[in-house]
């Protein structure tokens, strides 16, 4: 497994035998795929289990699988059926992007809401060993796309005039700006 070493005064990653380490990942890798609409189960997991008889089995065949394609580490919402250096996304923005909703970042309670998760999440993985890092959030929405709702600028626009966002982003456009 990677290690952190401290390089004339950067953090690298390092291999156990001291060589560089980059971290070239896939995110998704684990054995229970996703639930269809309409069927109420994992089409993906069935076939796995049909076809190797036990996650266990799938875990020993997939480990391999990443490594031949050149890959090291295993990225966020993978399984520790897999064993392989991996990273945790801490999706700090409550994943309300989902919804179409992202919180106020500026907001007293987004900032509360944050250091539990960040605990929460910590405290889940801070004695794997396996653990390269972590990444604060995925897919915000910075401008209109397939999700619903509207674009960060944009509900940072439609706050309430109060709201500390809203603040935030008034304070910016005026010191940039003057007026």
């Amino acid at each position: 497994l990677p290690i952190l070493a401290e390089v004339n005064g950067r953090s690298w990653l390092v291999s156990p035998d001291g060589h560089p380490f980059y971290s070239l990942g896939v995110c998704c890798v684990h054995s229970r795929g996703y639930k269809a609409r309409g069927l109420g189960y994992s089409p993906y997991q069935r076939n796995i289990l049909a076809k190797y008889g036990s996650k266990e089995a799938w875990a020993k065949a997939t480990h391999k699988r990443p490594l031949d394609w050149g890959f090291n580490t295993l990225g966020a919402w993978s399984s520790g059926e897999v064993h392989m250096p991996f990273t945790v996304n801490v999706g700090f923005s409550g994943r309300h992007w989902l919804k179409g909703k992202m919180p106020d970042f500026f907001a007293p309670e987004f900032q509360q809401s944050a250091a539990q998760r960040a605990d929460r999440v910590s405290k889940r993985y801070r004695d794997n060993a396996a653990l390269i890092g972590y990444f604060l959030d995925n897919e915000l929405q910075w401008h209109t796309d397939w999700r619903l709702g509207r674009p960060l600028f944009e509900s940072y626009v439609a706050l309430p005039a109060g709201a500390p966002g809203k603040r935030a982003l008034v304070d910016f456009f005026r010191k940039r700006y003057g007026n």
